[in-house]
């Protein structure tokens, strides 16, 4: 059996020698390969073999554009996460340009657009979720969660009253 060319490798005659797909394009495929094996056998058991073998690409290609499994898998929560800001912060934009300024209404607008991202993304939620990530995930992940916090406590104005006080307490930290 010959194996062929991965579909991303994309190769082209330029200058007399053969190039390699481009690096955005061959990340992205690696990215959406360990979103489909992680997802489906959880980050322990899915192996790097795995992730190449979806994507049509070489161990070689995954370690050079990501170092390792660990490393693939914080790059997919990064992009998970800065999905998730995009969203919020775009949500709030556009009623800030319809003129509302109630704190309270921006807030909800931004945490209804992180909501449905976590709807439309669940595979990815209940996976970061899960507690099956590489070492130091959740610490990595609960310090985001109280950035999160803070970045809203400042949208919301909150004052050292005792029911903000207590809101900040509930927070996840």
């Amino acid at each position: 059996m010959t194996k062929q060319s991965p579909p991303q490798a994309d190769r082209r005659e330029a200058s007399g020698a053969w190039q390699w797909g481009s690096t955005p394009k061959t990340r992205q495929i690696l990215l959406e390969a360990a979103r489909e094996v992680f997802t489906e056998q959880g980050y322990s058991q899915a192996s790097i073999a795995d992730v190449v073998e979806r994507a049509g690409s070489s161990v070689g290609s995954l370690y050079h554009h990501f170092g390792g499994k660990s490393e693939l898998f914080l790059a997919l929560w990064h992009k998970h996460q800065r999905t998730h800001e995009e969203a919020a912060n775009k949500a709030v934009a556009r009623l800030r340009e319809a003129g509302v300024t109630d704190t309270t209404e921006l807030f909800c607008a931004g945490a209804g657009a992180f909501l449905e991202g976590s709807w439309l993304r669940r595979d990815l939620t209940l996976l970061f979720f899960s507690g099956d990530g590489p070492p130091g995930f959740e610490v990595m992940k609960r310090h985001r969660g109280s950035e999160w916090v803070a970045q809203n406590d400042v949208l919301l104005g909150l004052s050292d009253s005792p029911g903000d006080r207590f809101t900040r307490r509930c927070s996840p930290r």
